[in-house]
């Protein structure tokens, strides 16, 4: 079943790449470069993350594990040049999507600036304990909530927040806005 439907897509790709491919034949030498600099494309990449270990028991025994996961990313490209995913979604007509996309990254900055905040107040804390501190009570108050600052704030630094939507359905985003571009001329 997953077969026929990757052959389906595979097929409707091809017949839609066709025809505008015709319809832009049809169009001035003038009107073709502004379309292909005007027309929206996505660019994917692969990553993949391969862990693993063997651990020797002792006695002759040994334990071998490995896990490996795979995470795909598109870029949104208007003409050769990349542009930000909420640029992407405005131009597309898809402001909700370009509203949320901003909002993630207004998050993401927020987290970032927390996260390095509380690191360097925990931290400023602990020196402060370590170097300037004659009290014992003071010393562990000041330790103590140091680390449980920098304990917090570091991880703040690396959680991503994400609106990221499917490559199928950026890639039909692209191909209904190219349509529409086309049809303008």
């Amino acid at each position: 079943m997953r077969r026929f439907i990757a052959l389906m897509l595979v097929l409707c790709m091809l017949v839609s790449t066709a025809s505008a491919a015709d319809s832009l034949k049809a169009l001035s030498m003038e009107e073709q470069k502004i379309y292909l600099s005007n027309a929206l494309s996505i660019q994917t990449s692969e990553h993949t993350y391969t862990t693993g270990g063997i651990y020797d028991w002792g006695w002759g025994w040994l334990d071998t594990y490995s896990s490996s996961s795979t995470s795909r990313e598109w870029y949104p490209y208007r003409g050769p040049v990349e542009i930000s995913k909420e640029e992407f979604y405005r131009l597309a007509g898809y402001d909700a999507l370009a509203d949320a996309e901003a909002d993630a990254a207004r998050t993401n900055k927020n987290m970032a600036i927390a996260g390095v905040t509380l690191s360097g107040v925990g931290l400023a804390a602990m020196l402060t304990s370590i170097f300037f501190t004659d009290n014992d009570a003071l010393f562990l108050g000041l330790l103590g909530g140091g680390t449980l600052l920098t304990c917090i704030g570091i991880p703040l630094l690396t959680i991503q927040v994400s609106n990221d939507v499917s490559i199928s359905f950026a890639v039909g985003i692209a191909d209904s806005y190219n349509q529409r571009l086309l049809e303008s001329f």
